[in-house]
């Protein structure tokens, strides 16, 4: 039995709402729907357009293309679910179809009771615990409640982004009705002064009331903003609404047609937000921004900044006149903006996994409110799986959140979905257990690889590699091997022509001679023999044909059978020291020549992305060892290992798979052939996007593997325009990464390294576990390559002038 860590959290469905952004009318409807379900807040909602509007961006020579706006949004928010509010509207989405429904089916009665159809948890059975639990009971203070609606179309389409409201639609008016008895509102019509009183009293809304009994936790640092926008403008209202999920409670929302009424108000919230950052002794200051949306015009800024906002304080006003980009993308080890954690629940528990049996039972979660029969896929659960032990079982999922083809839903009951939070399970029934499959990390990728009609084996070396990871109990143990001097006596001892043994003493001598990681409990000598990668035993001459024989312990009597004349012989009493020869034999991948078949290089190369980009904490990555690539078109390509690298963030959010395949090499002098070069371009072709690594022992690269290299690199650089990605992202490995021992640091190593390993170290330390920037730094260290940046400052320079 094995033991994994399961954290489970429960969090309502996350809706993304798909709508032309000057669509007024089911735009308002969006904010009232959104007001009667659970966690409807945080529920995206995504502009559609043909064609992109000029309000859209500022940059003509950057202009975003429509889908690649959806994608954008899609990517960043990972909506459970799709509601077109219109035709076609998810078209370029990806989604699968079930998980795409229209305005009108989110909103159709059950067996006559006007509750949700399929998605989502509605606020009913949360106002009846809400009333239950606190609202009926007297207290000192009385509650604020407010129902605050508009007197016009545009108005009350600002109230209910607002404040939320409550949809007109036949058979759905309980809800307003439900609402008003059960917490009494005080019904107030929308203008400045309602505005102003809001946001000095702190009111409760009737939006803010179908968000409770969540708690958000922020994935950022966000100074306070008021967030100026133009009442009839429906796109602006979309904006802010976005702008709230991603920063809630951060984001004030301030009309532009009430900035003479609202301008006391503006300037007294940034007076009292600019302030000393707490516990901060730099004197950084929060400093209140104010944000003008799409719509205004730079030039109207400035004049509405400097006549209603601008403040007589130093450092004080500060004016942002963009909209955040809200991209997903890590760039060069640079975080970008990142949606907030919800959570209603959570549960961090062990749980054992049979070796036979692979499937586990989690708890599942659902709200403290809900009604046990409800339906189906009204929450979400969200599973982190975690090991903590050194067994290879897989804890990285490829994202892939709109029709995901693994890992597969339990009987298909469950929506599964691969996402940045971890695996978002979206139950059939409320009741019962979450089961997840728990795979090794071989059965992962190869099941991943499956579902694109991929088929692998695992080959010969690949057999090599993994072994030799398994001998030394995992990664842990392969520190053993990250001296050249283990490497190299272990070689020369696997090379000898008839016994792959060492005399005992001498064995011991050139492992001790290796450098000791002072984190390994034992060196390399004890590990070796302890883990049993050699054996000791005797070498005995045959005292008939003189022929040296290997007899391991067991095997030793007072008389014993020469293997090559096949008679018997006594063991050697008196003259053992001619005779007898205590040593150590090379078994298992150890025995195979040429450095174990190069898996040395591969256990090494592995052990590199565990522990020292890995590091424990800064990504989870999953593993296979050499297997052969067989593609629908019956094209073979062997890869020497595969990964997937998932880089995490402080609040377990990851960041997309990275896929990895490796081209793993000794001491040759010409390692990195054409033919090797080719296969790795060939996978790259095939797996946009694909991280291609080169690893070799030696330190310095020949002239001809440089230009090979070189060549490859740069058209790795390029942008497939297909795709629209990265081509490929090359990293070049050489001892003087594979051997780093010291603190497990490569920032260490690199600076015992040349005068360009020293420079690169000493400036950029942490970003060094970022795989674009270890590959940037890499190709410049050992291809000779200027950096990423200027080499595409200088393209598009040379794109400008012609």
């Amino acid at each position: 039995m094995k033991t994994i860590n399961i954290k489970t959290r429960l969090r309502p469905i996350r809706f993304g709402f798909l709508v032309k952004p000057n669509d007024k009318k089911n735009i308002s409807e969006i904010f009232k729907i959104n007001t009667c379900l659970w966690g409807g807040m945080y529920n995206p909602i995504i502009p559609v357009f043909n064609r992109t509007p000029k309000w859209w961006s500022d940059s003509e020579f950057l202009k975003e293309k429509p889908k690649d706006a959806l994608n954008r949004y899609l990517d960043f928010f990972e909506p459970d679910v799709l509601v077109e509010c219109g035709e076609g509207l998810a078209a370029h989405s990806g989604y699968a179809e079930n998980r795409i429904i229209s305005l009108d089916q989110l909103l159709i009665a059950q067996n006559d009771e006007h509750r949700w159809k399929d998605f989502g948890q509605d606020v009913y059975d949360l106002y009846q615990y809400l009333y239950d639990t606190e609202y009926k009971y007297s207290h000192r203070d009385p509650h604020d409640i407010a129902l605050i609606e508009g007197d016009t179309p545009a108005l009350d389409m600002v109230a209910s982004c607002i404040f939320g409201g409550f949809t007109s639609r036949e058979n759905y008016g309980y809800y307003k009705d439900v609402f008003k008895d059960t917490f009494s509102p005080t019904e107030l019509c929308l203008d400045a002064n309602v505005l102003a009183e809001f946001y000095s009293k702190g009111t409760s809304s009737a939006l803010g009331m179908a968000n409770s009994q969540i708690k958000c936790y922020p994935n950022h640092h966000k100074d306070p903003a008021l967030f100026v926008f133009d009442i009839n403008k429906p796109y602006d209202l979309i904006d802010y609404w976005n702008l709230r999920a991603v920063y809630p409670k951060r984001i004030v929302p301030i009309p532009k047609n009430w900035l003479d009424e609202l301008s006391e108000f503006c300037k007294q919230f940034i007076i009292q937000n600019y302030r000393p950052l707490p516990g901060n002794r730099n004197g950084v200051m929060i400093r209140p921004t104010a944000m003008f949306s799409r719509s205004i015009e730079n030039e109207e800024v400035e004049n509405l900044f400097n006549t209603y906002i601008r403040v007589e304080k130093d450092g004080a006003n500060c004016i942002q006149n963009w909209y955040p980009s809200f991209d997903a993308k890590q760039y060069k080890g640079i975080v970008r903006e990142q949606k907030p954690l919800l959570v209603a629940k959570e549960k961090d528990n062990e749980y054992l996994v049979s070796e036979t049996e692979k499937l586990t039972k989690a708890e599942a979660l659902m709200p403290e409110f809900a009604d046990s029969y409800s339906g189906n896929h009204k929450w979400a659960n969200v599973i982190q799986i975690r090991n903590w032990g050194r067994d290879a079982i897989n804890t990285v999922f490829p994202i892939d959140f709109r029709n995901p083809k693994y890992p597969t839903p339990y009987m298909g009951g469950e929506i599964t979905l691969s996402t940045t939070e971890g695996l978002v399970l979206i139950p059939r029934s409320s009741l019962g257990k979450n089961y997840i499959e728990i795979d090794s990390c071989t059965d992962a990728i190869s099941k991943w690889l499956e579902t694109q009609g991929i088929s692998t084996v695992k080959s010969d070396a690949g057999r090599a590699t993994h072994q030799i990871i398994d001998t030394l109990g995992g990664f842990w143990g392969v520190r053993a091997l990250t001296s050249k001097k283990v490497i190299d006596g272990l070689n020369k001892i696997a090379m000898k022509p008839s016994s792959k043994t060492d005399n005992v003493n001498a064995f011991k001598n050139k492992m001790n001679s290796a450098p000791v990681n002072r984190y390994s409990a034992t060196n390399s000598f004890q590990k070796l023999v302890d883990s049993g990668a050699v054996e000791i035993g005797a070498e005995l001459k045959c005292a008939h044909c003189g022929h040296p024989n290997w007899f391991d312990l067991p095997k030793l009597n007072y008389s014993v059978q020469c293997n090559l004349c096949m008679k018997h012989f006594d063991f050697p009493k008196l003259d053992t020291k001619n005779s007898l020869t205590w040593a150590y034999r090379l078994i298992g991948p150890f025995a195979l020549p040429n450095y174990a078949k190069g898996g040395y290089s591969a256990a090494l190369s592995l052990r590199f992305f565990s522990e020292i980009v890995g590091d424990f904490n800064f990504s989870k990555i999953s593993w296979t060892s050499g297997r052969e690539l067989t593609y629908p078109d019956q094209k073979k390509i062997e890869a020497d290992y595969i990964l997937w690298v998932q880089q995490t963030s402080a609040f377990d959010v990851n960041s997309q798979a990275r896929l990895v395949f490796g081209e793993a090499k000794s001491f040759a002098k010409e390692a990195f052939t054409a033919k090797d070069i080719q296969a790795m371009q060939e996978l790259a072709i095939r797996h946009h996007g694909a991280v291609l690594v080169f690893s070799t022992l030696k330190n310095k690269l020949s002239d001809r593997e440089i230009k090979r290299l070189k060549k490859l690199a740069i058209w790795g650089r390029e942008i497939d325009r297909k795709s629209r990605v990265q081509r490929a992202t090359v990293i070049i490995l050489t001892g003087v990464e594979l051997f780093t021992i010291d603190d497990l640091s490569l920032t260490d190593a690199w600076k015992k390294g040349t005068a360009k390993h020293k420079t690169l170290a000493e400036s950029h330390t942490y970003q060094l576990k970022d795989l674009d920037v270890l590959a940037d730094f890499t190709q410049q260290i050992y291809l000779g390559l200027e950096s990423y940046a200027e080499w595409w400052q200088q393209k598009f320079e040379a794109r400008r002038q012609t």
